[in-house]
């Protein structure tokens, strides 16, 4: 054969390795990128995953605090509703009293506590 002809053929062959290493190179190119969007996503949703059951724990929390700031507000009416009977017997008006003008504050303010617990944990 030519050694002309030999030449060609052989750049043609070099060329056509290129292109399907440049090919092969691609498809790692992708693959590389598909591997990390993937394990990006995984790890978006690992962090998700734990800032939900950190915010289980939290409405927990709030529950529990809830319940405990009601029964603190029972027990705060039953001394306050005592003490106004006292009071009375005494022939002293309770309002006067500063104590059981802030016991009516604290309980006004358990109240409105409890309303936005209970709207945050719902």
């Amino acid at each position: 054969m030519n050694p002309q002809l030999n030449k060609v053929f052989s750049k043609l062959a070099k060329e056509d390795n290129k292109t399907e290493l440049a090919s092969e190179k691609v498809e790692l190119a992708s693959i590389a990128d598909l591997k990390k969007a993937t394990n990006t996503a995984f790890n978006s949703i690992e962090k998700n995953n734990v800032n939900l059951s950190k915010l289980v724990d939290a409405k927990n929390k709030v529950r529990e605090s809830s319940a405990d700031m009601l029964k603190i507000k029972k027990e705060l009416d039953n001394l306050k509703t005592d003490f106004f009977k006292k009071a009375k017997d005494l022939g002293i008006a309770p309002a006067s009293i500063q104590e059981y003008k802030l016991s009516i504050d604290a309980q006004n303010a358990i109240d409105k506590a409890i309303r936005e617990s209970e709207k945050a944990t719902k």
